[in-house]
């Protein structure tokens, strides 16, 4: 390589070499101007001779310096010194793909969640008509945080299809030289398309193609395409099909295949219509394998999630209470809220709901996005402790994390956030800089805009002065010691606090392996810096309860107890130790002790609703269940307007079985979040509970009429189903298969609807089929799943497979005996057996388990019972 350390490049230092490929040589340099450390990319003579390499590497610059995603290398300058010309961009440090690849050390659920980042980043620069043309593992950067970085952009191109990006088009010109010429064949072979390899035209697609043998390679270890030559390796390209991936790995999830097979289609039509959809379901894939397939360990807002037609009292159980840690450590005394007048010109609402939007870095590191994102959560927590008034309300962090708000649309429809607290965080030297702005979320209307400045070494000043703005930006006065008494300060080491921000920011994103190890990394730093911290302790606690839910390896609940004890040790009114410490009793059934530090915590910090939330799980499994419907109306008399604590009271209603007092209380929460579809969701869950089939599919309509989803459609067709319009329910079952192809509950719920609906049977067995394939390989991760048990065996007896369906039936009801669903889809299989006795039987102890036998009542299944007497003597509830 042609630098040596210590030459300059105008401001940019070189101190060593990184690596050299086809597009140039690269180079750890320093950034004397804003003193930083980067990457410098240059061009050696003898290709900056080259007019065509010239002209391809001012392209890379300039088509990633367009793009701003956190999974693209940003680009900070492009320059000539010395006759040499350079690009200076982020510095990664870390791995590139092709290196862990090597290394053998590459986990199935590892490599999905790197393809789910690559897509990401790719998704961004097809939105901005840009097509990379040489993605491979070599142009893949892996940090040592987990974050993946797409590189090298060399011989992108834009892409005119994208007729909605005119603007782009025009404002990143290329000289018509630039620009390839057809039939010219570009990238690297063993990661071309069909049509780069043959010559052709090549868009977004051809991406998606060289995306999956990328992933491909991760999961089955070897290349797709392996061949002795490179004409060899472009034919089968062209013309062959690679070996399934799953006869290389039977590890691999199906779904994981099927995006496989479809990214490497030959046929570019084939492949996905946009790239935001195949970056949404391999998102879809990273999240279920992180769960172990069993969904999300914390259901944040209670939705109608199931999409299975006859579980419907499952679903609202299966909803569990978020319970997330305050961010902030002191108590505080009552404040008193007065409102400022807004501005004329542009009125702030009176009813306040805001949602604060991750804050996200220009131009930043992973450490630096991290700080940025416990920043918000901190302002999140801060902002909270004033919602005694009712006129303002604020979302937890852990709702606006968990429901990935981008935009005030989103945050209006998960949240019903009528304001949305957004801002850009930039470091300029020694200083931080935060662009804020209060939008609208129904007209998109930005409403007040500010910035906030701060030395990089005050952290505490920088949430004061971030706070202080919020609350001017919202119209709300606090005098300057009330609100200096919301910052946290159980620390005078301003480093210390950065890196407690810092590992709180990367709990925000928890479902992370890696962003656990570093949160857990930044608090001990934090602890080395000032071992009385007890802000950081309680963090670190957190921190290892959430190691715990991941590896389940018990030590880690042990850690994470000890770590909040010595919190509390330290500072006993830290509301944040004593919740972190209810989690960890809670998690592990000690549920005494549970509810007494979720009291406590709420003697600290009365408006702490995740406390109200960990306090009434906890008496519910005390069997306390009038303490526990008081806590959960304490959470609403205490803040009336917020919907999430009438959410909650409805859930806890309907566990119960009060299915009335549960749908009034839906109602309010629907009328205080008029946008929420899940709010209309569970209302419609109710009314199918009670037989008003009819009100639940106007609330269903409505729900998927604000926000289409898969279940929302599902159970809009399970309320046509009970209702007995068996074709509207195919019809609508058809529309939420095409939004969730791989759901075996989705094509079972189908089939049912194909059975009973007129002229449909015959294409019932096609469907039970594709749900039996589906569901089948769910049993290997959770052999113990007795939903999904009986699910199975209800398939296959209504495809008259007797010999599989009584075998599935039976370990289901070995492994969960007194489960009303689990009897109720008993009775179902049995009675399509002709084993008329033992259906009956299971449908008395379904009854005795609370199943609702409106449903019962109401199910076609059992249509051929009506005449016997103990069929009549259950609908009589006798």
């Amino acid at each position: 390589m042609s630098l040596a350390p210590g030459v300059r490049l105008g401001p940019y230092e070189i101190n060593s070499a990184i690596g050299t490929g086809g597009m140039g040589e690269v180079y750890r340099a320093h950034d004397t101007k804003l003193g930083r450390d980067i990457a410098i990319k240059v061009l050696p003579d003898h290709l900056a001779a080259d007019r065509t390499r010239l002209q391809r590497f001012e392209q890379e610059a300039r088509l990633a310096s367009s793009l701003n995603h956190p999974n693209i290398v940003t680009i900070h300058d492009i320059g000539l010194a010395e006759g040499i010309p350079y690009i200076a961009m982020e510095l990664v440090e870390g791995h590139t793909l092709r290196a862990l690849l090597a290394s053998g050390l590459l986990p199935v659920q590892r490599a999905i969640d790197i393809a789910a980042q690559i897509a990401d980043g790719l998704a961004k620069a097809h939105a901005a008509g840009i097509v990379h043309r040489d993605l491979k593992p070599e142009n893949v950067m892996v940090t040592r945080d987990g974050f993946v970085k797409i590189l090298d952009f060399g011989l992108g191109k834009l892409s005119t299809p994208f007729a909605d990006n005119q603007s782009r088009l025009e404002t990143i010109e290329l000289s018509a030289s630039a620009r390839t010429s057809p039939g010219t064949i570009l990238g690297t072979v063993q990661y071309m398309s069909p049509e780069q390899a043959a010559g052709r035209d090549v868009d977004f697609r051809s991406d998606q193609f060289a995306f999956g043998l990328v992933l491909y390679e991760m999961v089955a270890r070897r290349a797709a395409f392996e061949r002795p030559t490179a004409v060899q390796t472009m034919s089968a390209i062209i013309a062959e099909e690679p070996r399934r991936v799953a006869d290389l790995n039977p590890r691999v999830p199906e779904r994981v295949q099927e995006i496989i097979e479809r990214c490497l289609a030959k046929d570019p039509d084939a492949r996905y219509a946009s790239t935001l959809d195949l970056a949404r379901e391999v998102r879809g894939v990273a999240r279920h394998e992180r769960d172990g397939g069993r969904g999300p360990r914390v259901l944040l807002g209670l939705w109608w999630g199931w999409p299975r037609r006859s579980r419907v009292a499952a679903a609202f159980a299966a909803a569990a209470m978020a319970v997330t840690l305050a961010a902030v450590a002191r108590p505080l005394a009552p404040v008193l809220v007065r409102w400022a007048r807004a501005p004329a010109q542009d009125p702030i609402p009176t009813r306040k709901n805001v949602a604060v939007l991750p804050l996200r870095v220009v131009g930043g590191t992973p450490q630096s996005q991290a700080f940025a994102d416990g920043l918000s959560a901190a302002l999140s927590g801060m902002l909270a402790r004033l919602t005694t008034v009712p006129s303002l309300q604020v979302a937890p962090a852990d709702e606006v994390r968990a429901s990935r708000l981008e935009d005030g649309a989103g945050a209006r429809s998960e949240l019903s956030a009528n304001l949305v607290f957004a801002g850009t965080v930039h470091h300029v030297g020694t200083e931080v800089r935060v662009d804020c702005a209060l939008i609208d979320t129904a007209t998109s209307r930005q409403l007040r805009a500010n910035t906030v400045t701060a030395p990089v070494s005050d952290p505490v000043a920088l949430q004061d002065r971030l706070l202080k703005t919020a609350l001017e930006m919202l119209g709300v006065e606090v005098s300057a010691s009330e609100r200096q008494a919301l910052v946290p300060r159980d620390t005078r080491v301003a480093e210390a606090h950065a890196l407690y921000l810092q590992g709180r920011g990367y709990l925000q994103y928890y479902e992370k392996p890696e962003n656990i190890e570093s949160a857990i990394g930044a608090f001990d730093a934090a602890l080395k810096l000032d071992p009385a911290y007890a802000g950081a302790l309680a963090g670190r606690g957190e921190a290892f309860w959430r190691k715990y839910e991941i590896t389940e390896e018990p030590g880690w609940t042990d850690a994470a107890v000890a770590s909040c004890a010595h919190a509390i040790v330290l500072n006993a009114d830290l509301a944040a130790a004593h919740l972190c410490l209810g989690r960890a009793h809670d998690g592990t059934g000690r549920y005494q002790e549970a509810a007494v530090e979720f009291g406590r915590t709420i003697e600290i910090e009365p408006t702490n609703d995740e406390a109200y939330a960990g306090l009434g799980h906890a008496e519910e499994k005390l069997g306390r269940s009038d303490e526990a419907e008081k806590t959960y109306q304490r959470a609403i008399e205490l803040r009336p307007q917020y919907w999430v604590n009438h959410n909650r009271l409805g859930h806890f209603y309907f566990s119960q079985g009060r299915y009335s007092d549960a749908a009034a209380t839906f109602a309010q929460v629907v009328s205080l979040a008029p946008d929420s579809f899940r709010g209309y969701s569970n209302l419609g869950g109710t009314f199918v509970q009670l037989g008003r089939y009819d009100e639940a599919i106007e609330a269903f309509k409505t729900s998927v009429g604000i926000r289409p989803t898969a279940p929302g459609y599902s159970n809009l067709g399970t309320a046509y189903f009970n209702r007995g319009l068996f074709a509207e329910a195919a019809r609508t079952f058809e529309q939420a298969v095409t939004l969730a192809e791989t759901s075996y509950e989705l094509w079972g719920n189908l089939a049912d609807a194909y059975y009973f609906a007129p002229n449909e049977r015959a294409k019932a067995a096609a469907a039970y089929g594709k749900a039996i394939a589906l569901g089948r390989p769910q049993l290997d991760v959770n052999p113990r799943n007795a939903a999904l048990l009986t699910d199975l065996a209800n398939y296959h007896a209504m495809i008259g497979e007797r010999k599989e369906a009584l075998a599935l039936l039976e370990r289901a009801l070995t492994i969960a005996p007194r489960d009303g669903f689990v009897q109720f889809g008993a009775a179902k299989a049995l009675n399509q057996l002709g084993d008329t006795d033992r259906s009956l039987d299971s449908l008395e102890n379904a009854r005795e388990a609370g199943y609702s036998m409106t449903v019962v009542r109401d199910t076609p299944n059992f249509d051929n019972l009506w005449g016997h007497p103990r069929f009549q003597r259950l609908q009589r509830g006798q």
